[in-house]
């Protein structure tokens, strides 16, 4: 066939395919599978994995550099910083700050008696994904102490250098953050009352407190909150990630990019068959970067009594409910995948003149597939070379609408997230996927025996301008029971909040979509109604049964706050917003744990820089009632106490009466100092 009846047949082919999109996979493509976990069959099998897979352009560790590695800190960030770490942290010496980083401020009470404390009759707990199961954080309160990990880097072990080339004198440190208890009541007279020499995400329960810090995790005993005791510290084998506590129990997320075979983690070998790995699909290929080993951990005594490795990525997700930990992988696609297939299911039949050698190359399994791709695109060009450039273009043409509307299908079809539950009472492994990409942990939410997941198609060039978003609903099993597909075309999630029997969605792309949609049929969401205004949410917080709050930004991308009105959840209404200036950031956007909402009194705070902004909102609007400025301070915290917020910045505490909106208290918190003496 000469190439001109070639490509009038292939006009013919494009005008059909132009009609009908939906048909562009051939009913002879092949089915796309699922992703899974499973655990290895062997200790063979596992070495051949790290060795061919997860260690296949990067090379493999020998055992004793690994343990030289991990020894030394170099396979996570240490927890000491430098001069850098100290210089960029806010940096000053002030009349209040104390002569020795170590010392406790003199007006610190050196005994700390109960009978003293004031009554507590309300205070606040952390803001948490799901209600009952806490997270960790930088403030943790029983609303009698406070402790407070402060965004500062202080210097210990100063040391005298001397360069014998120069004769220069330098000094080299290393820095730590601390963490501070603080007396909270009476209010007028709070103040510090001792300090530990460990920082970072806090836990609080009954007298026990727990900080973890990059590899780092210990317990104090907090029984005296003015000499805390430490109980136990454990080096972990890689870093941390995330934790959820549960009834009382700790379950740990640690990461490691470096492992070997046999697996070893916290001095304990861990058997194959609790080493799990995400299977390839024929279609997608899954991240697996990251091994991340879940424990439960013993609050008193810090021992791992149980410990299951899922290997994932940096990129993986995880969430936490009453009974399980769910931690996902996105399945990417493979272009030279879809392109072979492509070429087998109809591409090859544009080329009629050398189909059967591009069929070949296709079917060699033998050869890698990035090494059949390039042989077929090579066998393309070779081709398209012999052509006049008339008939090139028009090929071009052809092939080119041709492949993004099959990629456009397979994408649809091929992309997918799986998510892995572990089950917290056996720690068995069960896992499910849906199709597209998560946000974040607000993504999933499970309840009733039904973990419920939002999600949108990627970004990828193949599918950008027709993106999509869907919502499924996955039973005990993880098998998908129910899905609402297709919302907002074009357009990507932002965020979801899931809460009872209805999920609160927002899209973008240039309008904000706000979405109400409907659970409580698990086999058949439904969309209940939708909102459309300018900007986006990206954090969503319900205040009560009939109204949200929005935290985003507004059309010219200035941080707002917006109050959705959802009695009547067929027509939400935007009730009120407030509009930040322009050059305002919060910790907030990016840190739910910085968003503060006091429902009873109807008060939400909103850290900014230098500012705790106060807020009433009720169902007639938002109005702003005080801005608390702590002075060359970043506002990171706030958290309330009886009739008191209590703001905190790397600076200071102010305390803040609810009522008069007066300053009560400003307890001062040490700065870094280098002290050469």
């Amino acid at each position: 066939m000469s190439v001109f009846k070639s490509v009038a047949v292939l006009l013919l082919c494009s005008l059909f395919i132009a009609v009908s999109v939906s048909g562009c996979l051939s009913s002879g493509s092949s089915d796309l599978d699922k992703a899974d976990m499973k655990s290895f069959s062997s200790e063979s099998e596992m070495e051949e994995y790290f060795n061919t897979v997860y260690y296949s352009d990067r090379g493999n560790l020998d055992e004793e550099q690994y343990y030289s590695n991990l020894y030394s800190g170099s396979i996570w960030p240490s927890r000491n910083g430098s001069a850098g770490d100290v210089l960029g942290a806010v940096y000053s010496l002030s009349s209040n700050t104390t002569s020795s980083p170590n010392a406790v401020p003199e007006s610190v009470p050196t005994v700390y008696d109960s009978s003293e404390v004031s009554f507590v009759s309300r205070y606040s707990e952390t803001n948490v994904h799901t209600a009952g199961i806490d997270e960790a954080d930088l403030v943790k309160t029983d609303g009698k102490t406070i402790y407070y990990t402060p965004e500062n880097y202080y210097p210990y072990q100063i040391r005298e250098q001397t360069d014998y080339r120069r004769g220069d004198v330098y000094y080299s440190y290393s820095t730590e953050r601390k963490t501070f208890a603080i007396d909270a009541l009476p209010p007028e007279s709070a103040a510090i009352l001792s300090e530990i020499n460990l920082s970072g995400d806090l836990y609080l329960i009954n007298n026990t407190l727990v900080a973890i810090h990059y590899n780092l995790i210990k317990g104090y005993d907090v029984t005296d909150p003015s000499a805390p005791e430490k109980i136990w510290e454990k080096q972990l084998w890689g870093y941390y990630a995330d934790s959820k506590m549960i009834d009382g129990k700790l379950y740990l997320v640690v990461l490691n990019h470096t492992v070997l075979s046999p697996m070893k983690y916290m001095g304990q070998t861990i058997d194959y068959k609790n080493v799990y790995y995400p299977t390839n699909t024929n279609s997608a290929v899954p991240q697996t970067d990251t091994v991340y080993y879940l424990s439960e951990v013993d609050m008193q005594d810090g021992s791992f009594d149980q410990t299951v490795a899922l290997i994932g990525s940096e990129s993986s997700i995880i969430y936490g409910s009453e009974n399980a930990l769910y931690l996902t992988n996105h399945y990417t696609i493979d272009e030279d995948l879809m392109y072979l297939q492509y070429m087998k299911d109809q591409g090859a039949d544009f080329y009629p003149e050398i189909k059967k050698e591009i069929l070949e190359i296709v079917s060699y399994d033998a050869i890698r597939p990035y090494l059949r791709a390039w042989g077929v695109r090579d066998v393309v060009s070779n081709y398209t070379a012999g052509l006049n450039l008339t008939e090139q273009q028009m090929l071009f043409n052809l092939t080119h609408n041709d492949y993004l509307a099959y990629s456009y299908e397979y994408v649809k079809k091929a992309e997918q997230t799986s998510i892995t539950k572990v089950d917290l009472n056996d720690f068995s492994i069960n896992t499910g996927s849906v199709p597209g990409l998560l946000l974040n942990s607000f993504s999933m939410d499970e309840s009733g025996g039904y973990l419920r997941v939002a999600a949108s198609s990627s970004d990828s060039w193949m599918i950008r301008e027709n993106s999509f978003n869907s919502v499924y609903v996955l039973d005990g099993q993880m098998k998908i029971a129910g899905k609402l597909e297709n919302l907002a075309p074009g357009e990507t999630i932002y965020s979801s909040r899931f809460t009872g029997d209805i999920l609160y969605l927002v899209t973008y792309r240039v309008i904000d979509p706000f979405f109400v949609i409907d659970l409580s049929n698990p086999k058949s969401p439904e969309l209940l109604g939708e909102l459309k205004i300018p900007g986006y949410s990206t954090y969503l917080h319900p205040i009560n049964d009939t109204a949200v709050i929005g935290l985003g930004k507004a059309d010219n991308n200035a941080m707002k706050l917006t109050l959705f009105d959802v009695t009547n959840p067929d027509k939400p209404i935007e009730t009120d917003s407030y509009v930040f200036d322009s050059n305002v950031y919060s910790a907030a956007d990016h840190d739910y744990h910085a968003f503060r909402w006091d429902g009873e009194k109807g008060l939400l705070v909103i850290p900014t820089y230098e500012h705790a902004f106060v807020f009433k909102v009720d169902e007639s609007g938002i109005e702003l009632k005080f801005d608390d400025v702590h002075e060359g301070g970043m506002v990171s915290r706030t958290i309330y106490i009886n009739d008191y917020f209590y703001t905190f910045s790397n600076k200071a505490v102010h305390i803040i009466n609810q009522n008069s909106w007066e300053i009560v208290k400003i307890i001062d918190i040490p700065l870094p100092e280098l002290n050469f003496d």
